[in-house]
This record gives C-alpha cells, structure tokens and sequence, in this order.
C-alpha cells in the first residue's frame, strides 16, 4: 500500500488471507445469515517487513501460521 501525506510517500507490505465458506457452524446463524444475503467471511492483513517477504519469494513452500485470541 502506498499513501502520501503532508508531502512524504510511505510504502507498507501487508500479508492479507481470507477465507469464504459456505457455513458458519451454527445452524441459525446460516438461516440467518442467507436470509440477509450474507456469507461468512474473514480476512487478516498483517505488516510484513522487506526482508521476511524477500525469505518468502525463496522459500519452496511458503506458509504463515498465526493465532488470536476469541
């Protein structure tokens, strides 16, 4: 992402995921949810720094593994 502000430029890497499914787990929660024409969905971007991302472009197999508390 770049923006500029107050005559400066900054670039920031993010990380994104995101996961579409077709139930939530719950039952009523996807009645619901179809009856508001929603879906469940979930997305994460994390601030990556140059020199992780230059590991993951050389990596065979680049994966990352994060949790958070619910």
């Amino acid at each position: 992402m770049k923006y500029t502000g107050q005559g400066t430029s900054t670039i920031r890497r993010y990380v994104i995921q995101h996961v579409m499914l077709s139930s939530s787990g719950d039952s009523d929660l996807d009645v619901w949810a179809r009856s508001e024409k929603l879906f469940p969905w979930a997305a994460v971007a994390a601030l990556v720094e140059v020199s992780l991302l230059k590991f993951f472009q050389t990596c065979s197999d680049p994966r990352v593994y994060f949790t958070w508390p619910v």
